[in-house]
């Protein structure tokens, strides 16, 4: 079966698009691909070289910080990170990446592990991250993005900050042993749009965990001197576990076509407050199936298919 009739269930519909690309630039490349390992010594001189459908497997070590700038691979590259220790990597203005693994810590000094800025179909899947002073993931003005299977730990903020992007799923994440840092407010996966770019949209959120001193999975929308962020169109938040300190489990606020379903949310034994779901704003948003432990209030609607 190829990629353009593969089944896709209803919530990663918003990817058929993606795998269609992916499907055709594959079959386009005359089968090319290298595979080459790459030390910390090496690591950005060959990821600068790589061609499209190649594969690098960063050896084991300690890699110095990587930014990463101005590249198109079709088919993607792939990165097999999984023996590596890094300090920080930055993807700005690329195309086409898919990121396997590894340890990232920031070591309490370091802002952000991963980020993607300006880019477009690109993936960070089965990573750690620890440490950090403020995110674990960032991505900015991102499409056709993928953030699977990766644990933040131990770090003085947000675990995933998703700001200005759009079509990005958020899956199999987990969030725990938060230290906030001071004037810090940490989220485990946070979206954010702005007036200058269209909103976030096309957002699958799901199957999650956020533990600690932390808030859950947040969506806010601000109103600055008159000026309207734009809120958020069609963002599906599901499947999700949340045992936190603070107040919002998940909040949604000015959402389009929107759903939150099947979630839970407790607040831990030792929490300050107790933890709601809650939407403001947001005609659009549909939810059900969830279950907040310590808030009655919690938003319950009827969803249909």
């Amino acid at each position: 079966m190829s990629l353009l009739t593969l089944s896709i269930p209803k919530p990663f519909d918003f990817l058929r698009p993606a795998l269609a690309a992916a499907a055709i630039a594959l079959s386009a490349c005359g089968g090319h691909a290298a595979t080459t390992t790459a030390t910390p010594e090496t690591a950005k001189a060959v990821i600068d070289a790589a061609k499209g459908g190649d594969t690098i497997t960063l050896a084991p070590g300690d890699y110095a910080p990587m930014r990463i700038d101005k590249h198109v691979w079709a088919p993607p590259l792939t990165i097999e990170a999984s023996a590596a220790r890094l300090a920080q990597v930055a993807f700005n203005d690329v195309s086409g990446v898919v990121w396997h693994g590894g340890t990232f810590d920031g070591k309490d000094t370091t802002h952000t592990g991963w980020s993607a800025g300006t880019s477009d179909h690109v993936t960070i899947d089965g990573a750690t991250f620890r440490h950090f002073t403020r995110n674990g993931i960032i991505i900015g003005k991102v499409s056709d993005a993928r953030i699977t299977n990766n644990t933040i730990t131990d770090s003085g903020s947000d675990g995933i900050d998703i700001a200005e992007s759009r079509r990005v799923l958020i899956d199999h994440n987990e969030c725990r042993d938060t230290l906030p840092t001071p004037g810090a407010h940490p989220d485990c996966i946070q979206l954010w749009s702005r007036p200058t770019s269209p909103p976030v949209a096309d957002i699958t959120i799901t199957n999650n965990k956020a533990s600690g001193d932390t808030q859950g999975i947040t969506m806010f929308n601000h109103i600055r001197g008159g000026v309207d962020d734009g809120g958020f169109d069609r963002v599906r938040v599901e499947n999700n576990t949340i045992a936190i300190k603070e107040w919002h489990g998940i909040a949604m606020y000015s959402c389009r076509e929107c759903v939150i379903r099947n979630n839970r949310v407790d607040t831990i034994p030792n929490g300050r407050i107790k933890a709601w779901i809650k939407s403001a704003d947001s005609d659009g948003v549909k939810a059900c199936g969830n279950v907040a432990t310590a808030w009655s209030r919690s938003v319950d609607k009827r969803c249909s298919e």
